[in-house]
């Protein structure tokens, strides 16, 4: 890595796990296993830590994957569940902020306990932040930040909406990558994206690895950010 032009937020939209599955002819759920694999994401995270980038960002569960069956999401929320567990020790260790965007109040109540802990138990570090988005929808945390200033009779501008959104602690944006070769942000965190660079990557997110995310960080150096100039 040689590129000196880092993005501070990273963004990864996980897509392709079931897909990924399907092609190998395993069942869907294996596909969600493999990509929420505590070593795989770690791996990820410290590379990133490494690289100066500031935090890193992974959309676990849309507020659209409700209409997914029963067994499915109980199935992911286990899996979420555990990946808590597994990480905890390690950001820990590795002096790692975690927080949750997203709604707090759908997502069952021993995942939602364990996120809380986290996010406690790591609130003081400073130099990197792994943030999780778990029911999290761009345009359902517009409208939950609009109601929360309208309920305080306070103005809705940009700055008092944008200190109210789940992400009121992290930076914009810089770079959102989408696995699976799909073409599309599906509503994750359209305010705070306006100036963010999208890569799209022909390659289902369990086979997304640390090389990939290094490649993806020297394409963002090559290219020329002007906002709006």
């Amino acid at each position: 890595m040689t590129n000196t032009n880092i993005p501070k937020h990273i963004a990864i939209i996980p897509d392709g796990n079931r897909r990924w599955a399907k092609e190998k002819g395993l069942a869907a759920s294996l596909g969600h296993k493999k990509a929420s694999e505590a070593e795989k994401l770690k791996k990820l995270y410290l590379a990133a830590k490494k690289l100066k980038v500031e935090c890193i960002t992974l959309w676990g569960f849309s507020t659209e994957n409700w209409k997914r069956s029963e067994t499915e999401k109980k199935f992911l929320f286990d899996l979420f569940t555990k990946l808590i567990d597994s990480l905890s020790s390690e950001l820990l260790e590795d002096q790692i902020s975690f927080i949750h965007i997203g709604r707090r109040d759908r997502l069952p109540k021993e995942l939602m306990s364990k996120i809380s802990t986290l996010e406690n138990q790591t609130s003081s570090f400073t130099e990197f932040t792994l943030c999780l988005a778990l029911d999290y929808g761009g345009r359902d945390e517009i409208v939950r930040a609009t109601n929360k200033l309208l309920a305080a009779g306070n103005q809705v501008t940009e700055e008092s909406l944008t200190s109210v959104l789940d992400t009121k602690d992290l930076p914009d944006l810089d770079l959102i990558i989408r696995t699976s070769g799909e073409q599309r942000l599906s509503g994750f965190m359209p305010y705070q994206s306006v100036y963010a660079e999208l890569l799209f990557i022909d390659k289902y997110f369990p086979d997304f690895s640390v090389e990939d995310l290094e490649n993806a960080i020297n394409n963002f150096g090559s290219r020329a950010r002007r906002f709006g100039k």
